[in-house]
């Protein structure tokens, strides 16, 4: 008896000095499925709560669930999520975030990786949300683009007709071109499976290809990689895991670590007790885009080899 109830006091210790993680407060995570871009961001985000002294498993806890880019599966996981009680929800990418907007009224929402949260919805009443957009500025991918092939006069993007996020990208694309009298030729993409046929029109049309976010193009970029190295044109792309794999030649875009620190100064007024201002948005500066080349693709097509700053690496 005397061993069990000494037993009993050491677990009775345990749970008030050592109450584990269960009695931490919550930030929950919904995102869209997993990819690098999204992974980073997430990274970034803990990174930011960390320098306020918000520690994972020590005085804060993180629920963070994806739908496998599965859209019919996100009011089931955001409904798990909402069961965990967190303080804030953190919502990414624009489906997960239109969804969640019309389906969580008692938890404060934080977007992130939301590329124009306007057009996205997000903003309006009722319930018009904060958060952090990663919107591209296309002047810095043109300047990048020209400093791989100076005097460059046309360029090839497919884009999702259905989401937003290309759309607005698109918008920004053909003002951006014709303000600096260049060829934009645009095509749209609905199936990943329809990459190659659409890709191969721009053979002998296009100097170099832009690949932006969008589920069909990214799902597609070892098709559009092969079929666009036997048209011998270059694909740049928004970020840079499709480099490090030997996929494209070059990319350009935001620090995604970059966009969840701003998410994150959101979430950390919200865990302070503040009220952020409803329906703000967090853009990116151009010093939170980053440039990555593949050294040998540049070689095979020609690419010349910038200056290389703080901002932009070889591998």
């Amino acid at each position: 008896m005397f061993k069990i109830f000494t037993a009993l006091l050491a677990l009775i210790a345990c749970y008030v000095f050592y109450p584990g993680h269960s009695n931490l407060p919550v930030v929950a995570i919904a995102n869209y499925g997993p990819h690098d871009s999204l992974d980073q961001s997430i990274e970034g985000l803990k990174e930011y709560l960390a320098s306020r002294h918000l520690i994972e498993n020590k005085n804060i806890k993180y629920e963070i669930l994806d739908v496998g880019f599965d859209q019919s599966l996100i009011p089931k996981m955001l409904l798990g999520l909402k069961a965990k009680q967190p303080k804030v929800m953190v919502i990414m990418t624009t489906p997960v975030a239109q969804v969640a907007k019309n389906m969580i009224n008692d938890i404060p929402l934080v977007f992130n990786v939301i590329t124009d949260p306007d057009k996205a919805g997000l903003l309006n009443k009722p319930n018009p949300i904060s958060g952090s957009s990663d919107m591209q500025d296309v002047t810095v991918v043109f300047d990048f683009i020209q400093s791989l092939k100076p005097g460059f006069n046309s360029i090839g993007m497919l884009y999702a007709p259905s989401e937003s996020n290309d759309l607005s990208l698109l918008d920004q694309m053909v003002k951006e071109a014709r303000s600096r009298k260049i060829k934009l030729i645009s095509l749209p993409l609905e199936h990943s499976r329809d990459a190659q046929y659409k890709i191969s029109q721009f053979k002998n049309k296009v100097d170099v290809i832009y690949t932006g976010p969008s589920g069909p193009v990214q799902s597609a970029l070892p098709a559009l990689s092969a079929s666009a190295n036997k048209m011998n044109i270059p694909i740049v792309n928004f970020e840079g895991r499709a480099v490090k794999d030997g996929l494209v030649v070059a990319s350009i875009g935001v620090d995604y670590r970059s966009v969840g620190k701003n998410a994150g100064k959101i979430v950390y007024d919200i865990l302070s007790g503040k009220k952020p201002l409803k329906a703000s948005t967090i853009y990116p500066s151009k010093h939170h885009h980053i440039g990555l080349i593949h050294l040998k693709n540049a070689k095979k097509h020609r690419i010349y080899l910038p200056k290389i700053n703080k901002n932009v690496s070889l591998i």
